[in-house]
């Protein structure tokens, strides 16, 4: 595991100074957010380069219990239909009907009136904001769809 941490961390280390090399014949405004993700990302590698000269067990973080290949198929699957109703149904709407039945196919946790509504409303509000955030303030421009 050691070994695999450091050749990942030094492969994302080169993937960033390619990318900021690349970033410098795009315009100036246009380069920020760009170099803002290859940053973070670079910290990130070098963090975990560090970290991979640690003893295993002091660099535990939480523990991976058995995976459910039927949630990853699920999520995979609800993500095509997502990616493909966008232009019929819109993003706005799309988003929310997608991530809602999301929601209630994952969620194992014992279930209750009270628990499922709050969930609802949080990805409502969730969804509802970037929306607004991204087409409001920054002006991006979303698919639109038969209902919005």
């Amino acid at each position: 595991m050691k070994t695999a941490d450091r050749i990942a961390s030094l492969f994302i280390l080169g993937i960033c100074t390619y990318f900021w090399i690349e970033s410098q014949s795009f315009a100036k405004l246009g380069r920020l957010f760009p170099r803002v993700i290859i940053i973070i990302l670079g910290v990130l590698s070098i963090v975990l380069f560090i970290l991979s000269f640690r003893p295993p067990e002091d660099r535990r973080i939480f523990e991976i219990h058995a995976t459910r290949y039927t949630t990853i198929l699920i999520t995979i699957l609800l993500t095509i239909v997502w990616g493909y109703l966008i232009n019929v149904l819109g993003f706005y709407t799309t988003s929310l009907l997608i991530f809602l039945i999301m929601n209630a196919i994952l969620d194992r946790k014992k279930r209750n009136a009270k628990r499922t509504i709050l969930k609802y409303i949080s990805i409502t509000l969730i969804v509802t904001g970037f929306y607004l955030f991204f087409s409001k303030v920054l002006l991006v421009p979303f698919p639109r769809g038969m209902l919005i």
